[in-house]
């Protein structure tokens, strides 16, 4: 399955182990194993593409007002072109993932590992993930 542009792939993660890391404490950054991916995260309001779009020219976006228990990630899955600047395909091998994987999220040397327990696949349009509470 080729990501497009009209999906949007959406992992349910538990956490497995907590806890302070020794390595980058400098950078945000999400490592997925399987896909290959190991990428900044950088804040961005997900309603307002001057904000966002910057941002997922060459890094991971974490939705504005999302934290803790809920966080929503988004980036590119194919190359893209915005104000004549090609983006990265960051996502472009996440469907790759499946249950049991694990992701790590490394924020300025906590290192959280997390294990796939689910993923689904939606319209790109379907924000309404954004407002449900964990």
């Amino acid at each position: 399955m080729a990501l497009g542009r009209s999906l949007l792939v959406l992992f349910f993660l538990v956490l497995i182990t907590p806890g302070p890391v020794f390595g980058t404490f400098d950078k945000y950054i999400l490592e997925v194993p399987r896909a290959g991916i190991v990428e900044e995260i950088a804040p961005a309001n997900p309603f307002k593409l001057t904000d966002y779009m910057p941002v997922i020219n060459n890094k991971i976006a974490q939705a504005t007002g999302t934290s803790k228990n809920l966080i929503y990630l988004f980036a590119h899955s194919a190359p893209f072109n915005y104000n004549g600047i090609k983006s990265k395909a960051i996502f472009a091998t996440l469907d790759y993932v499946d249950r049991g994987d694990t992701i790590l999220i490394n924020r300025y040397g906590d290192l959280k590992k997390y294990r796939v327990t689910g993923k689904t696949i939606a319209a790109r349009t379907n924000l309404s993930y954004l407002y449900q509470k964990p």
